[in-house]
């Protein structure tokens, strides 16, 4: 262990870098390592490995109100660690999932077969398996749950070619992963797989424990504003949104805040609740993504009545290998002379007009290794669910597109969370950690029950898509 340290001390930034992830460090927490910090944090980094808890930022007062730093300040890392034990049994399914995905790739090129790892135990499975999940795509007006798949027009409806049977046939019943480089390799035999259906919409969920103690209507529908001593009014968020009536009328849930280097704070959101992302009859979007760009957004509930701002960048590439990416941005504007509406971070309460339940943290933002290890719950914020907080179902890592985060329900009814933060609860400081996308139905087959799921894209993909920092 001293020489493996000594080492290490006697590196030059590079190279030391390049070690640690060698040795299994992860790249993200790698990055943000010195020599100073590794050594705070464990004597032996293959003994127990440093993973990144989250980015956060010294000075986040300043951003709690208007107004904000014109540049931001850099955010500084988070790190807990873990057993050498833990790391290889995490890591190695991930491998294992990168290389059934690589295969899956071989045989169907359609982007709607995917492996990822499963945390929980799945069908008589140890947790940290491959599920291999064969999905089929429905639009929200599209599907009802009473409705079989095979009753669906083609046009309605995107799935793969190739059948579940048929991948259990291509594929073997186990898998072997790899963690760290070299010396430090690791491998483990046998990890598990397992496949399923999937029947994945672009709505969300009704989850019974969430609505109890209510009357039935959605959360979070009214408009929320609050002003500090200067006069600047700020826009709170974890509450309902609707596009322009007068174009494409969507409702959706208003998502965490992020900034740019330069500029002023926006508002994240879902991209498929600004455009008309249905299929027609040619099976083909009615609507092009870009065509959102500009379409005013309001916060008022069922009156559309409180403008806010509009569509300002779009990402949603439905049709391609990166599909999930699913997230706009929201540029707040000024409503009058000397007033503008900023971009804030408490979020709405569902008692009533501009009444507010905490907020999401300044500081910063969740990491990935957070997940990988299922550290935690996490908590979502949506305007047909409440405030909830959720089980981590599984992660899906995937260099060429955004990270998925699956998130375990009770139920599959109703619409209108897309888009709303997902975030980790750290002692009453919410981490933001992601942005809800779609709502997810696995059913594994031989006899055993479906499962419901939320899925997410996680935050730190997004912050790089868009160059933005979750302020």
């Amino acid at each position: 262990m001293v020489d493996r340290t000594n080492k290490l001390r006697g590196m030059g930034r590079r190279r030391f870098v390049k070690s640690l992830v060698t040795m299994g460090v992860s790249a993200e927490a790698a990055l943000h390592l010195d020599k100073e910090k590794l050594e705070n944090i464990t004597g032996d980094p293959t003994e127990e490995v440093p993973r990144l808890g989250a980015l956060k930022r010294p000075d986040a007062e300043k951003y709690e109100e208007p107004p904000y730093p014109e540049t931001l300040s850099e955010r500084e890392p988070e790190y807990y660690t873990i057993s050498h034990n833990d790391w290889m049994v995490a890591e190695t399914a991930f491998d294992a999932a990168r290389k059934v995905q690589r295969r899956i790739d071989q045989l169907d090129d359609s982007g709607l077969i995917s492996s990822k790892v499963i945390m929980q135990s799945n069908n008589g499975t140890e947790p940290y398996h491959v599920g291999v999940v064969r999905s089929t795509r429905i639009r929200y007006d599209s599907f009802d749950k009473r409705t079989s798949l095979s009753e669906l027009s083609e046009t309605k409806k995107e799935t793969a070619d190739i059948t579940v049977d048929e991948l259990q046939g291509e594929l073997p019943d186990t898998v072997s992963g790899v963690a760290g480089e070299g010396d430090y390799e690791t491998e483990r035999d046998g990890i598990e797989l397992r496949f399923s259906e999937s029947v994945e919409w672009d709505e969300s969920c009704d989850d019974e424990e969430c609505d109890e103690g209510t009357t039935g209507v959605e959360f979070f529908q009214h408009p929320y504003r609050y002003e500090n001593d200067d006069g600047d009014i700020t826009c709170a968020t974890g509450c309902r949104i609707d596009t322009d009536p007068d174009g494409y009328d969507g409702t959706l849930s208003l998502g965490p805040r992020v900034k740019s280097t330069f500029g002023d704070p926006k508002f994240l959101t879902s991209a498929h609740g600004v455009f008309e992302s249905d299929l027609d009859d040619d099976g083909e979007p009615e609507e092009d993504p870009q065509d959102a760009i500009g379409r005013t957004i309001h916060q008022g509930g069922i009156l559309n009545t409180d403008k806010i701002g509009e569509v300002d960048e779009i990402k949603d590439r439905r049709g391609e290998e990166s599909w999930p990416w699913d997230a706009a941005l929201i540029e707040t504007y000024r409503v009058g002379i000397d007033e503008e509406l900023s971009a804030g971070n408490r979020l709405a309460s569902d008692s009533g007009t501009n009444e507010f339940s905490g907020a999401l943290s300044t500081a910063g933002r969740i990491g990935k290794d957070y997940y990988k290890d299922n550290m935690g719950p996490t908590c979502k914020q949506g305007i047909r669910t409440g405030r909830c907080e959720h089980t981590l179902w599984g992660y899906d890592e995937d260099p060429d597109r955004p990270d998925q985060i699956e998130l375990m329900r009770d139920a599959s009814d109703g619409g209108g969370d897309s888009g709303c933060p997902y975030f980790v609860d750290e002692n009453g400081d919410f981490m933001v950690s992601g942005l809800h996308r779609a709502g997810d139905r696995r059913d594994p087959g031989d006899g055993w029950p479906p499962q419901d799921l939320a899925l997410g894209i996680w935050i730190g993909d997004i912050e790089d898509g868009f160059n933005v920092e979750v302020v």
